[in-house]
């Protein structure tokens, strides 16, 4: 039996499972919402049986759920709209219907004309035929950390933005203190720069404390007043709104911590998963947080192929006909804060972490193979991912982690196919070299027996060939 042959015996045919092409029968319902109502449809295997429009209230959500019952349908598909639809969802998972969110892309480019009750029936046709895949649905104590660390992350991009502009005007006026904008006391000295108070060493060493009060001298007394002087009176406005800005920021942040600690006292398996997160080298609360919030549920995701994929880590893959590229660039799709998340961390990972790391050891491979710093990133992210898949699955802390003889005996059985392989792939080109030096042999005969010329030669090492 061939190698091919064998696959094709022993080829694995998976059933489909819900929105990768399975047609549902009976009765399913299509919903597509807005702010004040929802138009909903209802369809079976051949037509258009119900189609309406409700108020997305409570009594809008009972009537429709007495409809749902009352005609028995099988399952619900609903259109994610900012957090509009959210109020339907809870209210069907809390009577055990089947919701399917969809992403608003794989509805929107449909043709003909639009209006609410002709996207409800789109939405229900398309929920019928299979064509509609499913949209991962937290709980409702997830989806609100999800909105803390998202905002937190959105706070954090404009905190960057501030500080870059403040380093440029530093930049410009010669001023080369980066480092007082890390800080609460450096956030005060410069206050006290742009204000018009006085500035010596006495109230700079208040500000500082006795800590910092070493690391400054008179030069640096000097180069505060130089840089007031230097400012004119618009310039001073816009740093102080500016300082007072970020400062406002960073207290918004220190907030938006506790939504994490909140759910953790509450939430015991949260607190244990946070706890795995946490074992992980490199990996800090804040980053722990956004990850859970994020997957929601590891249940989701059958292998980490499918979490990696998710969250936009995989390589592109360019294929036409036969012939099928991996392109090497990451195709970005999905869930865009779960892969800046895993970015960040294995930035801070590569800058930070111990050579010991087996994260950081990998990336370092990477880079010095690619010298690419970000592929190397991508491609520690995308490791680092597929870990926290295993160690969210067994439900064991890093450095804990040990292989079963399950997973021994599956390790050895691929090791073992690949060496298969590799010595089919050497018969192979041993057969190959048999046929060619025969080839040659018989070449060489002929040309001893007779006497030709270049030409001849090279057509008849051609022919033989």
């Amino acid at each position: 039996m061939t190698r091919k042959e064998w696959k094709r015996k022993n080829k694995k045919v998976l059933e489909l499972a819900e929105g990768e092409g399975k047609r549902k029968d009976g009765l399913v319902m299509g919903i597509d919402v807005h702010r004040d109502v929802f138009a909903y449809c209802i369809v079976d295997e051949k037509s258009i049986l119900k189609e309406s429009e409700l108020s997305n209230n409570k009594e809008g959500i009972r009537k429709l759920i007495r409809i749902l019952l009352k005609m028995r349908v099988g399952s619900v598909a609903i259109e994610s709209t900012a957090q509009y639809h959210l109020k339907i969802v809870y209210e069907l998972i809390r009577e055990d219907i089947p919701v399917l969110v969809a992403n608003p892309q794989q509805t929107k480019n449909t043709q003909g004309k639009k209006t609410d009750k002709l996207d409800a029936r789109r939405i229900a046709i398309a929920h019928r035929d299979g064509r509609l895949k499913p949209s991962v649905i937290p709980p409702e104590e997830l989806f609100n950390l999800r909105k803390a660390t998202r905002h937190k992350l959105k706070l954090i991009g404009e905190m960057t933005k501030i500080k870059q502009r403040l380093n440029q005007v530093f930049h410009n006026k010669d001023f080369y203190y980066k480092n007082l904008l890390k800080s609460k006391r450096g956030l005060e000295i410069l206050k006290l720069v742009v204000s018009n108070r006085m500035i010596d060493e006495e109230i700079v060493k208040k500000i500082i404390g006795n800590r910092g009060a070493n690391y400054f001298n008179d030069l640096f007394i000097k180069d505060l007043k130089k840089f007031r002087d230097k400012l004119d009176e618009v310039q001073q406005i816009d740093i102080a709104s500016d300082l007072y800005r970020l400062e406002l920021l960073k207290l918004t942040c220190d907030m938006q911590d506790q939504a994490v600690y909140a759910i953790a006292k509450k939430n015991k398996e949260f607190a244990k998963n946070m706890k795995i997160l946490l074992s992980i080298p490199g990996v800090g609360p804040f980053s722990a947080a956004i990850i859970l919030a994020e997957i929601a549920d590891i249940g989701y995701f059958p292998s980490p192929k499918k979490l990696v994929k998710w969250a936009g880590l995989a390589p592109r893959v360019y294929q036409s006909g036969h012939k099928k590229k991996i392109t090497g660039k990451i195709h970005k799709g999905g869930n865009k804060y779960l892969r800046r998340a895993m970015t960040l961390v294995c930035q801070n990972i590569y800058a930070k972490g111990s050579r010991n790391n087996p994260i950081k050891v990998f990336m370092l491979k990477v880079k010095k193979r690619s010298d690419s710093y970000w592929k190397a990133i991508c491609a520690g992210a995308r490791k680092l991912l597929s870990i926290i898949w295993y160690l969210l699955k067994r439900k064991e802390e890093w450095g804990k982690f040990n292989l079963d003889s399950e997973m021994k005996k599956q390790i050895l059985e691929i090791i073992n196919k690949k060496i298969r392989k590799f010595e089919g792939k050497i018969k192979k080109y041993r057969e190959i070299q048999d046929v060619l030096s025969g080839a040659c042999d018989e070449v060489i005969l002929k040309l001893s027996s007779t006497i030709i010329n270049s030409k001849s030669t090279f057509k008849m090492i051609l022919s033989s060939v």
